[in-house]
């Protein structure tokens, strides 16, 4: 989204605004592009993976334990080979 405004050279500044679970993605965002600042509106105190493991442990403390260990390996290998979710919805792919 940033890339498409900057493109259309409307805009002197940018500026990236998330709440909540959407600061995360503001910061994401921010971290791999320039931008002129950023707004984090109640934004969580700890990084993402953190953040989703304790909303799904909440829920379902066997699939966070899961969700927890598929974070550690894409921190560790930046990315997970076979996601055990990629055949079952709402992940599976449409034909």
């Amino acid at each position: 989204m940033v890339h498409y405004f900057k493109a259309k050279r409307e805009f002197k500044k940018i500026f990236l605004l998330g709440h909540s679970q959407g600061a995360l993605v503001a910061m994401s965002a921010a971290a791999q592009t320039t931008v002129n600042g950023l707004i984090s509106i109640s934004g969580t105190s700890e990084t993402v993976d953190k953040t989703i493991g304790k909303q799904i442990g909440a829920q379902n403390p066997a699939l966070g334990k899961q969700v927890d260990s598929l974070f550690t390996v894409l921190i560790q290998n930046g990315k997970i080979e076979n996601p055990p979710f990629q055949n079952t919805p709402p992940y599976k792919s449409k034909k």
